[in-house]
């Protein structure tokens, strides 16, 4: 059926040397930072149709396998010096669909929302209290307008549901500091405005 369309994909780790940066202790003194940190391997599927007049649906479902991938998976701990072990995020699985719809010759409209789940845990929520939080749903409108045949512009709105981690204050050489709480919370408003010009 030419209406549906399929595909795949699988992009490997992306490996990458350990990372070095100079810098100071709490003394003051010399003292040479590093992080062994790689990207995940992403294995992703998708599907579109377009047998509605018209219309395009489209699906696509990705997996992220964080907890093997180096500086990502790793234990989540401050070792002897203070110094951050791993993240300790899971692998997650992640899905977004689409809608388009093409009002006339030249204008189109689309929607989309897309879900996946939180590689960081409550329990290592401190951990990653510098990491940029991961948002867990996000819905999607945008329009296309043409001009001219050389000529469009494309305008899209984003929101990211507030997500939220919670957990203990956990400190190096002390660990988890008795009663204590914190919220780390993340919400996403963009907005995107692009001309597209084409001969």
């Amino acid at each position: 059926d030419e209406a549906w369309r399929f595909g795949a994909s699988l992009k490997s780790p992306t490996w990458m040397e350990e990372f070095e940066a100079n810098g100071v202790d709490e003394n003051g003194l010399p003292r040479s930072n590093r992080i062994d940190v790689d990207l995940p391997l992403i294995l992703s599927v998708g599907a579109s149709y377009d047998g509605w007049e018209n219309w395009l649906l489209a699906l696509d479902v990705r997996y992220l396998d964080f907890a093997n991938t180096d500086g990502f998976g790793d234990d989540a701990y401050f070792d002897q010096t203070g110094a951050l072990n791993g993240l300790d995020y899971s692998s997650v699985v992640a899905m977004a669909c689409g809608a388009q719809c093409e009002l006339t010759e030249r204008w189109t409209l689309r929607t989309g929302y897309s879900f996946n789940q939180n590689p960081i845990k409550n329990s290592e929520a401190f951990y990653n209290i510098a990491s940029p939080l991961q948002f867990q749903h996000m819905l999607n409108i945008g329009s296309s307008v043409g001009f001219t045949d050389c000529l469009s512009a494309n305008v899209a709105y984003s929101y990211a549901f507030e997500n939220t981690r919670s957990g203990q204050v956990i400190l190096p050489r002390v660990g988890p500091v008795p009663g204590s709480t914190f919220d780390n919370k993340l919400d996403v408003h963009l907005f995107s405005f692009g001309l597209t010009v084409s001969q």
